[in-house]
């Protein structure tokens, strides 16, 4: 069974001091525009993009960005901050994805329990659930690369996170898992960033022919074997799944079927 599987953020929040955007850069020749910058994520399941991977509140282009240095900018004042009186920083109430990533699970081949034709045991349907570990976004100030000054453009580590297990509970048929995720979970460190993370599974599907462990051949004899046919639907953009296009959802619960 292929899988694909995402992480998504929300409840972003700043506070403390940042040094990562305040004008001068160690390199000779380097200059930023402090002190808002725009801040991307590596992490378990990819790494950092100049999109909109952890978005800030201060609009910037297409773009929401952070005040990046505010041992030189500090609080209160209502220019660099949006939140508690002017003293902290939060993002504008939106949900980022920051990584997407397949995954291939073990089944066995679908199979015909009760002669009718139709598989109805074996494939996706094997699959109730999927867990990963320990969990990690590391946070990075993003600096334009340039040409002209290679040695410029070096992005600055704000702070690692970490987070616990997550699991999220599929409904699948023989042939297709629909999307699901996970309950919000905050992070078990933070010194000056705190956010909220959920894993969602977009969708799983069964390949037609071959299986992990399970020869191609073998799959093929089987489904002769049962007389078994199913039918799968497409798998859908992440942008069109049902768990991202409800965003605002808490994750609590296993998805059901479209």
């Amino acid at each position: 069974m292929r899988a694909e599987r995402g992480r998504l953020n929300k409840d972003r929040f700043v506070w403390g001091l940042l040094f990562q955007e305040c004008g001068w850069e160690p390199e000779p020749g380097c200059w930023n525009s402090p002190p808002f910058g725009n801040w991307g994520v590596d992490s378990n399941y990819g790494q950092r993009q100049d999109t909109n991977q952890f978005e800030g509140w201060k609009p910037k282009g297409a773009q929401y960005q952070w005040n990046s240095c505010t041992a030189y900018y500090p609080p209160p004042n209502p220019d660099y901050y949006n939140w508690n009186n002017y003293t902290q920083q939060r993002d504008r109430y939106t949900t980022n994805p920051h990584g997407t990533k397949g995954v291939a699970l073990a089944v066995s081949c679908p199979r015909d329990t009760n002669g009718d034709g139709i598989c109805d045991q074996g494939g996706c349907k094997e699959i109730f659930s999927y867990s990963e570990g320990t969990n990690w976004m590391s946070l990075y100030e993003l600096d334009p690369f340039n040409p002209l000054l290679p040695w410029c453009g070096i992005d600055d580590h704000v702070e690692t996170l970490y987070f616990p297990a997550t699991t999220v509970y599929l409904s699948c048929t023989v042939g297709y898992c629909y999307g699901g995720g996970s309950p919000w979970y905050s992070p078990t460190s933070g010194w000056v960033t705190s956010v909220q993370l959920a894993m969602v599974v977009n969708f799983g599907v069964y390949p037609r022919i071959s299986v992990l462990n399970v020869s191609a051949q073998l799959c093929k004899i089987l489904q002769r074997l049962y007389s078994c046919w199913f039918q799968r639907d497409e798998p859908l953009p992440e942008s069109q799944t049902q768990w991202v296009r409800n965003k605002i959802s808490t994750f609590s619960f296993p998805s059901t079927p479209r």
